[in-house]
């Protein structure tokens, strides 16, 4: 999954960093701030619910999507959106619909200029996108 998201937003035109578990999500967003961070909230070493909890604290915090494709997903992705996710998507997605989420919470219909987006899961300088799972 992480892979996917990485060549689909990569095609067009996002810078993408990835990590493997939400630790090293932070330690990658702390290095180079992002506007977007894709959190998968299965991960190993801090979940994605940790992740987004640290993100927030954040200054300024990144815009958050938060994605699972675990049985419990519902009750978890609505905790992440309380705790501040503006978009939450279930797993398995389409390409499409991937991209669609990514420019509505960067508030874009296409990606343009320099901008950061991250994700602490298994997937913008111009935006890039931080995945961290492989769910």
């Amino acid at each position: 999954m992480r892979l996917a998201m990485d060549r689909v937003l990569r095609s067009f035109g996002y810078t993408v960093a990835t990590a493997g578990d939400g630790e090293e999500a932070l330690g990658i967003f702390r290095k180079q701030p992002a506007d977007l961070v894709i959190a998968d909230l299965y991960l190993q070493e801090k979940d994605g619910i940790e992740t987004i909890v640290e993100l927030m604290k954040e200054v300024p915090a990144p815009k958050i999507i938060a994605i699972s494709g675990h049985r419990a997903r519902d009750l978890m992705l609505h905790s992440a959106e309380r705790l501040g996710a503006v978009e939450i998507m279930h797993k398995p997605f389409t390409a499409e619909s991937l991209l669609a989420v990514v420019e509505s919470a960067l508030g874009k219909s296409h990606p343009t200029g320099p901008k950061y987006l991250r994700s602490s899961t298994g997937t913008a300088r111009r935006p890039s996108l931080r995945p961290g799972s492989q769910h």
